[in-house]
């Protein structure tokens, strides 16, 4: 498939051009991933028994050979989105190793050319790797200076940099994901940090759901505990207020030990806060009885089988990353499927049993508020939003990078009001005055204003890290 990937890249330009709806999607997408400048270091990782990885990023490897040293990481750049991986290094003793992007593959490569698009580094020489163009290019570089290897894929073309020159490119997939691996073959300690521009999500824990509606056969005061009176799926529905966001990654986990005549669902709903009624209802599910785990999507005529092991530990969950929906069991994918990165999917599940079913289940996405949140534009268009009780709630989509979020406040004289600061600023995804990446939501105290400014408009400007000036106007009644 790889070899048609130009063919590929232009037929996705052809439709994208020609149906509207598809190019918003693209071009949100894009938006979101437009930085490619500030890493994150990668340091949870999982190779071959050889390999110890849990020192990262110091690893140590039992004897010599490219077959006994892959890497892999669960950071990954989503598909749709631009990103990069990044490797500094100083002097190389007798190392040799690689680092690079695996296309769709989340296992540890155990061949030298299992990574798509990679560096390859040895004492002598820096090599840019993409096996499946046979292209193998070497490079020179200083021993004892820092250098710098990147790989930054940007829209359907990958660029291979070498302190900051770009050496190499090459065409690339942009609906795929690309895993952060690497192989070693030298023995010994292996010292390798390994940056990438998004985060690891895999081994978050997330919070659990408590907060329930359902069918008025289901309990969900007790919850985890569900009482449901009388069997049946019409009956058994729910569903949480809790969901994951647009345009964010994210999740929702299951676990059980032991299922005694049992029958339920969890699973996410997408743009749907109503609970289900039908057993097609939840579009991402899990299915579990006291026999198989079945996962089900229903809208792709998807039902696939799984078996588990009564009485030990058993974790379900599914993964929203980019454009695509991981069913893991137990931590290993076993289904992947399309998911629209730009619809919003609440959690909800489905209990067919009569009696108390236990069902914990958590999300990567706490509770959010079901009050409205003003909406900051790039210019004022004649309507404010009112403010009560001196709190001002506003969203705010950070493109760039976590930190501090710049804002100012002015009142109807074009005044800034030095009193509203940092101290005022809460976001309420984190319970931190800082912006995160990607959607926020924020609630701003403006209790510290004069008094008797009520009556008074004021107008709010955030700035990003492009000098871009977003406002907000609104009314302190």
């Amino acid at each position: 498939m790889k070899t048609n990937i130009k063919l590929v890249v232009l037929f996705f330009c052809i439709v994208w051009m020609s149906n509207p709806v598809f190019a918003k999607k693209i071009t949100n997408v894009n938006k979101q991933a437009s930085n490619l400048n500030y890493p994150y270091q990668v340091t949870t990782w999982t190779g071959h028994p050889n390999v110890n990885t849990t020192s990262s990023p110091n690893f140590y490897k039992s004897g010599w050979g490219w077959n006994t040293g892959g890497i892999i990481s669960d950071v990954r750049i989503p598909c749709g989105q631009d990103g990069f991986i990044e490797h500094s290094f100083t002097t190389i003793n007798n190392h040799y190793y690689i680092i690079g992007l695996s296309e769709d593959d989340p296992s540890y490569p155990t061949s030298t050319t299992a990574l798509d698009y990679a560096w390859y580094v040895n004492p002598s020489i820096v090599q840019t790797r993409v096996p499946y163009l046979n292209s193998y290019i070497n490079h020179s570089y200083t021993n004892g200076q820092n250098n710098v290897l990147r790989i930054e894929k940007i829209g359907s073309l990958v660029y291979f940099k070498l302190n900051g020159i770009v050496v190499g490119t090459h065409p690339i997939d942009p609906d795929k994901e690309y895993y952060v691996g690497g192989m070693i073959n030298s023995g010994g300690t292996n010292t390798i940090s390994i940056s990438c521009s998004h985060k690891s999500l895999i081994n978050s824990n997330g919070y659990p759901i408590t907060t329930w509606t359902g069918h008025s056969n289901v309990n969900t005061t007790s919850s985890p505990s569900f009482y449901k009176s009388g069997w049946g799926w019409a009956t058994g529905g729910f569903i949480s207020d809790v969901k994951i966001l647009s345009q964010l990654d994210g999740f929702v986990e299951h676990t059980f030990t032991t299922i005694n005549n049992r029958y339920y669902m969890i699973g996410l709903s997408e743009n749907d806060p109503s609970y289900p009624t039908s057993t097609t209802t939840l579009d991402y599910a899990w299915y579990v009885t006291p026999s198989l785990v079945q996962t089900r999507v229903p809208h792709l005529n998807s039902y696939i089988n799984h078996s588990y092991t009564n009485g030990q530990n058993n974790v379900l969950r599914i993964e929203k990353i980019g454009c695509w929906a991981y069913f893991k069991l137990n931590g290993v994918v076993v289904v992947t499927h399309p998911i629209d990165p730009d619809k919003e999917y609440y959690v909800g599940g489905m209990i067919n049993s009569t009696g108390t079913n236990t069902i914990p289940i958590s999300c990567s996405h706490k509770l959010t508020s079901s009050r409205r949140y003003a909406t900051l534009s790039h210019k004022l268009n004649g309507g404010y939003y009112q403010v009560s009780d001196d709190k001002l709630y506003f969203e705010y989509y950070e493109e760039y990078k976590d930190g501090d979020l710049e804002f100012h406040l002015y009142n109807e004289n074009n005044n800034e009001e030095t009193s509203i600061n940092q101290a005022n600023l809460t976001n309420l995804e984190t319970n931190t005055n800082q912006k995160k990446y990607g959607t926020n939501r924020f609630q701003l105290d403006i209790s510290t204003l004069n008094p008797s400014s009520s009556g008074e408009y004021y107008i709010l400007e955030v700035i990003n890290d492009k000098q871009e000036i977003f406002k907000l106007k609104f009314l302190r009644i």
